[in-house]
């Protein structure tokens, strides 16, 4: 078992890693310059890019800090945002406001930190974010075949304007 001098220096090393910096740059891009939304504007790239994008965070909970209730944090935020961005034209606008990126980095960094703050609130959401996550993925799945069902509703109209 590591003791408490070996976890700090463990999570100092982690905050000077490569991967934290880029992380931290690449928050402030997704979300600072707009990035997140502007790409929502892509048809299934900008649905693609927030979970793809979010990978890193996800390694390092896992991997490196080891926290599951972080986990469940980051997994929550970035399903709100994915679900966010899939509410057809209202979603590109409400994604602007979304921060998942920056919150995320938040969460992550305030882990490394030890921050008891973070950490404990964090733990005090477990219950309650495990269960958005079953909601996230229930709207996002409808929304999904919502879409589905608007497009093929759409390619039959356009397809019988000609034949």
């Amino acid at each position: 078992m590591a003791t408490d001098i070996e976890k700090v220096k463990k999570m100092e090393e982690l905050k000077e890693s490569k991967l934290f910096k880029v992380i931290k740059v690449m928050s402030h891009i997704m979300d600072d310059w707009f990035i997140d939304p502007l790409l929502g504007l892509i048809p299934y790239v900008g649905d693609l890019a927030t979970p793809i994008l979010s990978l890193p965070y996800l390694y390092i909970s896992i991997f490196k800090v080891k926290s599951p209730a972080l986990t469940i944090a980051l997994i929550y935020n970035v399903l709100l945002d994915c679900a966010v961005g899939l509410i057809p034209w209202i979603g590109n606008i409400l994604d602007v406001f979304s921060k998942s990126y920056v919150e995320n980095f938040k969460l992550l960094e305030g882990y490394i930190s030890n921050d008891r703050k973070t950490i404990n609130t964090v733990r005090r959401k477990v219950a309650y974010l495990i269960g958005m996550i079953v909601l996230l993925i229930a709207i996002i799945v409808a929304l999904l075949i919502l879409i589905g069902k608007l497009l093929f509703w759409l390619g039959e109209t356009v397809y019988s304007w000609f034949v």
